[in-house]
């Protein structure tokens, strides 16, 4: 598939399609860095599905359910972060996590996901008390380059901090107007280099660092003195998210990263929501939500990062611009779900920044336009070039 037309045609097949499609049967053919996607996404689905057991047995623990708003870099990931399985936390991922309440794609997602957990789950043995949701609201930065110099913080805030942790405060207070107390919000930085979530509390800070050899019952009331007045079942289940950033940290410190580990890697620009998933490792991809009804700038700034990261590297390596929307149930919802792929497809090949294009020239830039199912977070791919 070569040619432009080609790339973006399907045909419906009355709404159904058998998997994979002819073309993608045999990989071998295929670009290289396709085929590597291909292969992380069946291998995170499967680990996806055998979280299942894991993620129920968490959530009989800790039933209370919560969502990450975060930016579209690759190092923040939470899984990686926290250790915990993937799949616990509903994800959101703009540019410098810049989210509106105003948007409206992202409103409706948002009130789904809420409505949807009030709707389904119920703290045990309390069948007519839902679960509470709440929402991690994160910016992230670099300690050890707090004025953006090596380009080691969030380049969607132009590397200033305070302008990242404004917004979350500011988003998180709309969040907490707009749900009337059904979503809790929480504002969480993210310090890439130690990897250190610190849980910004009317009282103080609580933070991964901090609770490196701590018991849970330690860094519970250390939430609780931090967050007078939090709900009770909320405090506890925050318990496994520093808990388990006190692990990854101590880790760090033990073996600490290269400088150029801590920066931006990422070689993937992802454009779409619902891959955050399985798009896991960890500094992969840059992720493009459509949910931001202004593309333009992030498609630029994702575009920027993606071109400085492959610039230095051997003129052989690829880059991918990949599309992809989530659907649930074959036949009208999967027809949508691939002509809103294609149409982002289409959107962000035009609007690539003219000056990076030169970077992508000679065939480095690749194309992979897909659909994701939502159970088993599976990438069904329709086309490439």
């Amino acid at each position: 598939m070569q040619q432009t037309d080609a790339l973006f045609y399907f045909r419906a097949r009355e709404g159904k399609l058998t998997h994979p499609r002819p073309e993608f049967q045999d990989r071998e053919h295929l670009p290289t860095i396709i085929q590597q996607i291909l292969a992380i996404n069946e291998r995170q689905s499967r680990l996806y599905m055998e979280a299942r057991p894991e993620r129920r047995q968490h959530w009989c623990t800790y039933p209370t359910a919560f969502a990450c708003i975060k930016c579209m870099d690759g190092r923040v990931h939470l899984p990686s972060i926290t250790g915990l399985p993937m799949g616990l936390v509903k994800p959101f991922r703009a540019m410098g996590g810049r989210f509106e309440v105003w948007w409206p794609a992202f409103r409706k997602r948002m009130h789904n996901w809420v409505a949807t957990v009030q709707r389904k789950y119920h703290l045990p043995h309390i069948p007519d008390c839902p679960v509470s949701c709440g929402v991690l609201v994160t910016y992230h930065y670099s300690a050890s380059d707090p004025d953006g110099a090596r380009h080691l913080g969030c380049r969607g805030w132009r590397y200033d901090t305070a302008a990242g942790r404004a917004h979350a405060e500011r988003l998180a207070r709309d969040i907490h107007d707009a749900f009337m107390g059904q979503a809790i919000p929480f504002v969480v930085g993210v310090e890439t280099d130690s990897r250190s979530l610190i849980f910004h509390g009317t009282e103080g800070d609580v933070s991964g660092m901090d609770c490196v050899g701590k018991s849970e019952e330690e860094v519970r009331w250390n939430i609780v003195r931090a967050f007078p007045g939090v709900d009770t079942q909320v405090a506890h289940d925050l318990v496994p998210f520093l808990t388990g950033n006190a692990r990854r940290v101590a880790d760090q410190l033990t073996r600490p990263r290269e400088t150029e580990a801590l920066g931006h890697q990422e070689r993937v620009i992802a454009i779409g929501h619902g891959f955050d998933y399985w798009i896991s490792e960890e500094n992969l991809a840059v992720v493009v939500d459509d949910a931001d009804p202004n593309l333009d700038a992030p498609i630029a700034a994702a575009a920027a990062i993606v071109a400085e990261n492959v610039a230095a590297r051997p003129v052989t390596e690829e880059t991918l611009l990949l599309a992809s929307v989530p659907y649930s149930v074959p036949g009208i919802e999967w027809n949508l779900s691939v002509m809103s792929a294609q149409g982002l497809c289409r959107y962000a090949l035009e609007y690539l920044p003219k000056e990076f294009v030169h970077v992508f020239n000679g065939g480095r830039l690749r194309v992979l336009i897909g659909v994701t199912n939502e159970e088993t977070k599976l990438l069904e791919p329709i086309a490439y070039r």
